[in-house]
């Protein structure tokens, strides 16, 4: 936990389906080409926060460059997400994205505002030839 602050608070130094009808919040849902160009028009913004919620082991095998994980299952994961800013912008996913799906949900009825799950996951990240850090 203090490590995964720690890199948080280092940091702050559309196949669109949209879960809130809220016009101030952006809750989505979008393809791996847009989550490529989230990154690409945010790589030097301090509140914009990229999330793994996949297992240490997924996410040693590779990641988005500059991920955080965050693991879902882990024990400590609801007070972690509790201690994020909510009004920060976050891209999260996992696998194929059916766990990221729950945290966006779980993001939503928490109150934050900027928050987009890519759809397939690291897999489809993958399959369309883009990098990986390890």
């Amino acid at each position: 936990l203090k490590e995964f602050l720690s890199r948080i608070f280092y940091k702050i130094g559309k196949s669109n389906y949209k879960m809130d009808n809220n016009d101030n919040k952006n809750i989505l849902s979008i393809s791996v080409k847009d989550a490529e160009a989230l990154i690409k028009d945010n790589e030097n913004s301090k509140d914009f926060i990229i999330l793994d919620v996949r297992t240490s082991e997924e996410y040693e095998e590779g990641h988005l460059k500059g991920a955080i994980k965050l693991d879902m299952g882990s024990s400590d994961f609801d007070e972690v997400l509790g201690k994020l800013d909510k009004n920060f912008k976050y891209l999260i996913y996992c696998r194929t994205d059916a766990r990221s799906s729950e945290v966006l949900e779980l993001m939503n009825k928490q109150g934050f505002v900027n928050v987009y799950n890519m759809n397939g996951g690291i897999l489809e990240w993958i399959e369309k030839g883009l990098e990986i850090e390890k």
